[in-house]
């Protein structure tokens, strides 16, 4: 990535380019809500950890933010047409979620380390129905060995505008909350142990479900009951 003659990196015209228009789509079918943005740290790496309900969810995470932000995405969809061809341009890399992928986590450790803003869904696939779904400890590892806060997120309405199994895009008003960052450092020293990782990601999964919970009341419903861990979900 460029940098200005500050030293801090520039987001390339080619993403500007595809965030505009992706904003502009998303206005056209309903427009979006994004609250919270005052927890984002703009001078260092952050990792955002937001719930998955769509297909469109690394879009509309991307449009939301003031700055640039790498995704990291299961393999299988950069098969997918159009969407594959997008999550390219917004700076996305593959991750095996089959096994252990060192090479992904490489790769979002350099990303990290060099100042710069991560999104990993930390369900790693999409909720069938809203609930949020067991979290993977993957995402408190990497922000545990890259040094970096972990922004916890939620995303409501994505599913309705692409909904699952959908080639088109529906009328839907989106929400977008970011809330306060949790930092690995508050649960032990150095690299944490299994135990501490379960305990980090448990506190950004209890984040998330507050920010759920509050988008839910605004529409004057009750969020779905979270889906509680059968075991480690790595």
């Amino acid at each position: 990535m460029a940098e200005s003659a500050s030293g801090v990196p520039m987001t390339p015209w080619s993403y500007r380019l595809i965030r505009a228009i992706v904003r502009g789509v998303l206005r056209l079918y309903g427009g979006y809500t994004v609250r919270g943005l005052e927890h984002l740290p703009m001078d260092r790496g952050v990792l955002i950890c937001p719930n998955h309900l769509s297909y469109l969810d690394p879009p509309a995470v991307g449009a939301a933010l003031p700055r640039h932000t790498y995704f990291m995405a299961k393999k299988e969809l950069f098969r997918v047409p159009v969407l594959g061809w997008l999550i390219r341009r917004l700076f996305a890399f593959p991750v095996d979620r089959e096994g252990s992928d060192r090479a992904a986590v490489r790769t979002a450790l350099e990303v990290l380390k060099a100042g710069n803003v991560l999104t990993i869904f930390i369900e790693g696939g999409r909720s069938p129905d809203g609930a949020l779904q067991p979290a993977s400890t993957g995402p408190a590892l990497i922000a545990n060995r890259a040094g970096v806060v972990i922004l916890p997120a939620s995303l409501r309405f994505t599913d309705k505008m692409l909904p699952r199994g959908s080639l088109f895009l529906h009328h839907a008003r989106l929400q977008i909350d970011f809330g306060a960052p949790v930092d690995p450092a508050a649960f032990g020293e150095g690299r944490l142990d299994k135990t501490q990782l379960r305990a980090l990601t448990e506190e950004v999964m209890r984040r998330i479900e507050a920010l759920q919970k509050v988008q839910y009341e605004r529409t004057g419903e009750v969020a779905p009951p979270r889906v509680k861990e059968t075991a480690d979900a790595e």
